[in-house]
């Protein structure tokens, strides 16, 4: 399963797991964990999900 998730404009494709580099992690170490808010998109092999602009409960 991936995701496309928005942070502060920039657009990033995750899957569970995933490490990415963000902008703005004042006060965040490597290994830890945040939530983002903004998906934009859901799917996986087989069914993907585009939201309007967001997926709602994702």
């Amino acid at each position: 399963m991936y995701a496309i998730i928005k942070d502060r404009g920039r657009q990033y494709k995750v899957t569970e797991g995933d490490s990415i580099l963000i902008d703005l992690t004042d006060g965040l170490k490597e290994a830890d964990k945040i939530e983002f808010n903004e998906v934009m998109a859901v799917g996986d092999d087989q069914n993907g999900k585009v939201g309007t602009p967001l997926v709602e409960g994702a």
